[in-house]
């Protein structure tokens, strides 16, 4: 058990669905990291309640491409709809997670999409959200809004951009600071899991990335993060990455062979474009530590 001075732990998943492909992705890849940490998952559906109420408007009307034919708005077609990729997204759940033997629960709520999804997160230890989520129904998206929430809510997120393969190494950018060594808690915790599920494959390997604005600096965060490791008694490879930036971070999990990427969700280098150019670039699920 990974004891770091404020350890993080995750114990309860929350994935938010919709039965589209991506979001059907974003939840194997959430059953896969329940099983390897020992966690539970929570599926929840949101019936958008602004879609069932712009709906109700006479004015209202659904544009079909690519044939440009215009047709009103049916509230009860919709609402239909909905219980249908509520039923599709709760078997998924069920199939996934009883395969991986995870425990499971699965909600409905009807609300708005990033009201509910925040208010869920207060409850979770992780959201998993998948930013190539494909529309809800023909109607509107679910990944805006629950981005937004994500983002928001006060806990950690793990980020995802499409199916990604079986993670197998664990990233950390470390520059010694509170936030930072929450990360490395995360990171550890994480790869310790990974360790115990693959053990065929060997242990998973862990590599922090020691970040400072010199030379001299990234010496003094890779001195404290190697006395962090031993203290835990953990096994970790650890570089210096001096004036760290997204581009710069991008070639250094390259460089790492890639895998899961954990940053502070609070660190100066990340920001919305900076997140998505990680997903982008690296190809590698990212986790936001808070």
């Amino acid at each position: 058990m990974i004891a770091l001075d404020d350890p993080f732990v995750i114990r309860r998943i929350l994935v938010a669905l919709d039965a589209s492909t991506h979001s059907l992705a974003a939840l194997e890849a959430a059953v896969e990291l329940a099983e390897r940490v020992e966690a539970e998952i929570e599926g929840l559906f949101v019936e958008d309640i602004n879609l069932m109420r712009l709906a109700q408007l006479p004015i209202a009307q659904q544009l079909s491409l690519p044939s440009g034919l215009r047709r009103r708005l049916d509230a009860a077609v919709i609402e239909q709809e909905m219980r249908a990729f509520a039923a599709e997204a709760r078997q998924a759940l069920e199939v996934a997670a009883e395969r991986t033997n995870v425990q499971w629960s699965f909600r409905v709520v009807r609300g708005q999409v990033e009201v509910e999804m925040r208010a869920a997160a207060v409850e979770a230890d992780l959201v998993v959200l998948d930013l190539a989520s494909r529309p809800l129904t023909q109607y509107a998206r679910l990944v805006s809004a629950a981005e937004s929430a994500a983002r928001l809510a006060p806990r950690s997120v793990l980020l995802l951009r499409g199916r990604p393969g079986p993670v197998e190494a664990v990233i950390v950018a470390y520059d010694g600071s509170e936030g930072a060594e929450k990360a490395l808690a995360a990171a550890a915790q994480v790869a310790a899991g990974l360790a115990r599920a693959g053990a065929a494959r060997g242990a998973a390997n862990l590599t922090v990335l020691a970040l400072g604005p010199t030379q001299a600096a990234a010496g003094r965060v890779e001195k404290k993060a190697r006395a962090r490791l031993k203290e835990e008694g953990l096994e970790a490879e650890v570089r210096q990455l001096v004036k760290a930036g997204p581009a710069q971070l991008c070639e250094a999990v390259h460089l790492a062979g890639g895998g899961l990427l954990v940053l502070d969700a609070g660190a100066k280098l990340l920001e919305r474009a900076a997140a998505e150019t990680f997903l982008d670039e690296t190809g590698c699920p990212m986790l936001l530590v808070r």
